[in-house]
């Protein structure tokens, strides 16, 4: 479904598999774990040649979602509930990330039950750990209603019987008509190219900013907070397969609003690579559907230098109240 939607993942993670004209493999899939292998996509490159570390939980959001889907007794994908990645030590100092460069997505169920699962991530280059870290789902959301009985051991005959028609029509439990395979490689668009700005692709605007002096509790001095927010024009392509804004793509959103008001706070011209990040997905917002108009949404960030670290934040636009909950929001640690 993901290599023949218009979601994210297959249009700019390049998470397409061979039978849509993509380049995605499946290297491992058990009871437990899978492996997915992903030549990593140039516009994903960072100029000091680190892997992006909001671009690899958001790839590894959805890897770790296909092995869910089989791995649950429900056949669940579940809804992301947080995802965490943290940079290895040895990672800092290898080789630069190059564009098309084989990157491997790993994912093993630490724990799963009726409501909550915990996914342990790893990002490799070969036999290199580059990245690990921790998918939490809730597993009852994100389905049609009567799933866990038409997904009972017994009826999963009929179930996939079913399913395979739905796929040779193009249809999916979200509404969403998917081409055939032939169509979707026809209507591929390509990747985004080296050096395109990802607040471009992504469709960030900046809004505002400004730079505050806080004074540090255990200390008589100060130092400077910036913060920052920007509008985005939520479109199909920021959404999962299910019409609603991609964990990852979440992700990659507050990472960007955050670095941005590093550079700004900093005066430095680029952000140093983010080393942790954890991100909380506290509500779904639904994405427009193709051919519809953008939907607004606000990112804002709030960065201290001193402390190389920053919180952002991710709401509708515009806010209902001044104390309105964030839809996500993410720590970032540089």
């Amino acid at each position: 479904m993901t290599s023949r939607s218009s979601s994210f993942g297959g249009t700019l993670l390049g998470l397409r598999f061979a039978e849509t004209g993509g380049a995605a493999a499946i290297d491992h899939l058990d009871a437990t774990s899978i492996s997915v292998l992903l030549p990593w996509p140039a516009w994903l490159c960072r100029d000091d040649g680190q892997l992006c570390l909001s671009a690899a939980l958001a790839i590894a959001d959805e890897t770790s979602t296909f092995g869910m889907a089989s791995w649950d007794k429900q056949l669940r994908p579940g809804v992301s509930v947080s995802l965490s990645g943290e940079r290895t030590t040895s990672s800092s100092s290898s080789a630069a990330i190059e564009a098309g460069e084989t990157i491997t997505f790993a994912s093993r169920l630490s724990k799963g039950g009726a409501s909550l699962a915990w996914i342990d991530l790893e990002v490799l280059r070969g036999d290199e750990l580059l990245i690990t870290g921790r998918h939490l789902k809730f597993q009852p959301s994100g389905l049609p209603p009567g799933w866990s009985i038409i997904s009972h051991p017994l009826c999963r005959p009929a179930l996939y019987k079913a399913m395979e028609i739905a796929e040779q029509k193009g249809l999916t439990p979200f509404g969403e008509r998917l081409p055939s395979s032939d169509e979707a490689i026809a209507a591929l668009p390509p990747l985004p190219p080296a050096g395109t700005l990802r607040m471009d692709v992504l469709g960030m605007a900046e809004q505002s900013s400004s730079s505050t002096e806080v004074a540090e509790s255990s200390s008589p001095s100060s130092s400077s907070s910036f913060s920052t927010t920007f509008e985005v024009g939520l479109t199909r392509q920021h959404g999962n397969p299910g019409a609603s804004l991609h964990g990852g793509c979440a992700s990659m959103l507050l990472e960007e609003a955050a670095s941005a008001g590093y550079r700004a706070a900093s005066g430095a011209s680029a952000a140093p690579a983010v080393q942790r990040m954890h991100v909380n997905l506290l509500g779904a917002i639904p994405v427009p559907g193709l051919g519809k108009p953008p939907k607004p949404i606000l990112v804002s960030s709030n960065v201290n230098v001193a402390d190389r670290r920053a919180h952002a934040v991710l709401q509708r636009a515009p806010p209902p109240s001044a104390h309105a909950a964030p839809a996500v929001e993410a720590d970032v640690w540089w």
